[in-house]
C-alpha cells in the first residue's frame, strides 16, 4: 500500500482514472518488470476501488479494465534531432519553469523519471557535478554525473536545504505531478503521446512516453560506440539483459558490422 500512497498519495481515489493506472502499468512494463510481478502490484489498487466501489465511492473499478499481459514490450520509440531540439523548445516555454530541467537531466543521464522528481538540492554535490542516488530502482546506490548545461540550469534555481529539486506547489514535500506539463509539452512539441495507427489497427510510431528518454539515452550510448558494459553502469543496470532491451542496432549499424567482418576475412 505504502507504494502506491508514494504514487497516489495526494489525490482522491475519484481523481484516478483508467489513463491514470494504464501510464503507471506502461512504466513499469518498460523498467522491465515482469507482468506477474506488475500484476501483483496492482492487485493492490484493484482491491481500494473494488472497496470504494462497494461503499458507494466510485462508479467502477478502473484497475481492472487495465490488463497486463506476457507479451508486454518495451517501447523503443527513440526521438530524431528535429524531434528532440522541439520537444526541448516546447518544455524552455513550458508553464512550469522546471520541466527544460527535468528533461533535460533525462535526456543526458538515463536516470528515471523518480530518481530525478525525488532530488533533494542536499543531494546535488555541485564541486563533483553531480549526484550519489542513495538507493536505485536495482537496490544499489549509483552516482549520477551532470553536463555543463544541466548544472547551469540547476544553479538558477539553486537551494539551501533539503528541499526538492522538483517540489510540488501544492505539497513541497511531495515531487511535483508532470502529467500535465509533459502532456502540454509533447502537443507543443507535434509529439503523439498516443499510439498512431495503421488502417489494419496495426502500430505506425509508437506513443512517446517520459520514460523512452531513458530509452534514447541508451540508445545515443550505443550509437557512439560505447560497450554494454559501459551502458549498463551509466544507466543503472544490475544486468547486461537489462540493458540489451535498450538497445537496438539500426540496418547501417548492422551493415558496418558484417562489413567489418568480411574484411577481417578478407573477402
Amino acid at each position: 500500500m505504502n507504494y502506491w500512497c508514494d504514487i497516489y498519495g495526494e489525490r482522491i481515489i475519484t481523481d484516478i482514472d483508467v489513463f491514470d493506472i494504464r501510464e503507471h502499468m506502461d512504466l513499469l512494463i518498460n523498467n522491465g518488470q515482469r507482468s506477474a510481478t506488475i500484476n501483483r502490484k496492482k492487485a493492490v489498487p484493484s482491491s481500494v476501488f473494488k472497496y470504494a466501489l462497494s461503499r458507494g465511492y466510485v462508479d467502477e473499478n478502473v484497475v481492472t479494465n487495465v490488463v497486463v499481459t506476457n507479451d508486454a514490450k518495451v517501447r523503443d520509440r527513440v526521438l530524431s534531432q528535429d524531434e528532440r531540439e522541439k520537444l526541448l523548445f516546447a518544455c524552455k516555454n513550458s508553464k512550469w519553469n522546471k520541466l527544460y530541467l527535468l528533461v533535460l537531466m533525462a535526456l543526458t543521464t538515463g536516470a528515471r523519471r523518480g530518481e530525478l522528481l525525488n532530488l533533494r538540492w542536499s543531494d546535488i554535490d555541485f564541486e563533483l557535478n553531480g549526484t550519489q542516488l542513495a538507493t536505485s530502482k536495482n537496490g544499489s546506490s549509483r552516482i549520477i554525473l551532470f553536463p555543463a548545461v544541466v548544472m547551469g540550469e540547476l544553479r538558477k534555481y539553486q537551494e539551501i536545504g533539503k528541499g526538492l529539486v522538483f517540489s510540488s506547489e501544492l505539497n513541497p514535500e511531495r515531487p511535483k505531478d508532470i502529467r500535465t506539463v509533459w502532456a502540454a509539452a509533447l502537443k507543443v512539441a507535434g509529439i503523439s503521446a498516443k499510439d498512431i495507427l495503421n488502417s489494419d489497427g496495426s502500430v505506425k510510431l509508437e506513443k512517446f512516453t517520459f520514460h523512452c528518454l531513458r530509452h534514447g539515452f541508451c540508445t545515443a550510448l550505443s550509437d557512439s560506440g560505447k560497450e554494454l558494459s559501459q551502458i549498463a553502469e551509466m544507466a543503472g543496470h544490475k544486468s547486461i539483459q537489462t540493458t540489451m532491451r535498450y538497445v537496438h542496432q539500426d540496418k547501417r549499424q548492422k551493415q558496418k558490422i558484417v562489413d567489418e567482418l568480411a574484411r577481417v576475412f578478407n573477402l
